[in-house]
């Protein structure tokens, strides 16, 4: 106990140049110290355990507490317990002593190692936590949706279909906006060909401060991927008798040379557009291209990366405030070793579950409303005008 009390002695003589009331100068000092010395044990796990059972020991022992008191002291502010016999005719009367207020973020007490192994008792809460994580990626998904900007689209072409209906010119559905038209064409040729696609991305290596000169580290990862893209280009003469090309990709679409369609298209930058749906007027059908999924869907590698960003960041404010509730943040004048620990694998947990199961579903089920939406509100007009255009082509192409 020798080096306890020298301990506590140092820290009364720090304490002593400090402007607090007497006795609390001494009772906050002796903490200090105590807190010091628990910090430097928690190097060794056997140490550490070993240290909380003799103090335990010693802290339920009334003649060990009263002696020091005595010594130092600072019987007045003893707790409300009885002392031992051979002290009683000694000790004046304890008194109450005043609380003084400690912040709710930092540790209070030596924690056991079941204290410290908060898991599995707080998978349950860390699981509910999905529930909002799902809310902030639909969010983010709403906001970084393929289209919102309505570009300027091209006139109808002379002896072709006339201009969409005014209901009918920009698609509006949850999350996106676009503009649309219409083009029109009697197949000549249709050509298919295969593409491979390859891109990679790269997360930057991390060194993370865990407190009591601790640290952990990340390393860079790079992950590659590969895509096949299945193209199609159509060769169509247009009313007006210009040959042109229709590309679509990953379309399942069916055509024969001498069959009249029109193409519903989105436009984009630079005069280029994308074929969302194909009217095959001969046949009476329309079938979609997958160029739908572009539109209504998150596509590009930074929109996918901001949705699940900010879902890792739910993750890790989840993973903070489920792991505070079980441990403080604060111990030995810095970060809780073991918060710091929790909270990185209560991170990786959520990140994990989120990549592999919550952003996938969200965003199918983003993807799934929307086109639900547009067969809802745009398909059954556009069949219409489709249908009701198919004479003007017949007319424009001999096939009345």
């Amino acid at each position: 106990m020798g080096r306890i009390e020298r301990l506590v002695y140092g820290a009364e003589q720090r304490g002593a140049q400090t402007d607090v009331p007497d006795g609390l100068r001494e009772i906050s000092a002796y903490e200090a110290s105590y807190n010091a010395i628990v910090t430097a044990k928690m190097a060794d796990r056997q140490a550490y355990k070993d240290f909380n059972e003799r103090c335990e020991q010693l802290f339920s022992n009334p003649t060990f507490a009263h002696s020091v008191l005595e010594k130092y002291r600072l019987t007045a502010y003893a707790k409300r317990q009885s002392p031992p016999a051979s002290l009683a005719a000694q000790t004046p009367p304890a008194q109450t002593p005043p609380q003084r207020a400690l912040s709710p973020l930092t540790i209070r007490r030596p924690l056991s190692a079941n204290d410290e192994w908060i898991y599995p008792r707080a998978f349950p809460l860390l699981l509910l936590c999905l529930l909002p994580i799902a809310f902030c990626t639909w969010a983010a998904l709403q906001l970084t949706g393929s289209g919102h900007q309505v570009l300027p689209t091209r006139p109808p072409v002379p002896g072709g279909l006339p201009a969409l209906p005014e209901s009918l010119r920009v698609v509006s559905v949850p999350g996106v906006r676009y503009a649309v038209y219409v083009l029109s064409g009697i197949v000549l040729e249709k050509e298919e060909n295969e593409r491979l696609y390859s891109f990679s991305s790269t997360t930057p290596a991390q060194t993370l401060h865990m407190g009591g000169g601790h640290y952990q580290y990340t390393p860079a990862q790079t992950s590659t991927y590969t895509e096949s893209v299945r193209e199609q280009i159509i060769w169509v003469r247009s009313p007006e008798g210009r040959e042109q090309s229709w590309t679509l990709y990953n379309s399942d679409l069916r055509l024969r040379p001498g069959q009249l369609i029109s193409a519903l298209v989105r436009p984009l930058p630079k005069d280029t557009g994308d074929i969302l749906m194909i009217y095959n007027h001969t046949t009476g059908t329309v079938d979609k291209c997958r160029a739908m999924e572009k539109a209504h869907g998150n596509q590009g590698f930074i929109r996918r990366e901001i949705v699940q960003w900010t879902a890792n960041l739910a993750c890790g404010v989840a993973a903070a405030i489920v792991t505070f509730l079980y441990l403080p943040l604060l111990g030995g004048g810095g970060i809780y070793p073991p918060f710091a620990i929790w909270w990185v694998f209560g991170s990786l947990v959520l990140i994990t579950l989120s990549f592999l199961i919550v952003t996938p579903w969200m965003t199918r089920r983003t993807l799934k409303r929307r086109d639900a939406a547009f067969d809802r509100e745009y398909l059954p007009g556009l069949r219409q005008f489709f249908e009701q255009g198919t004479p003007i082509l017949q007319r424009a192409f001999g096939r009345a």
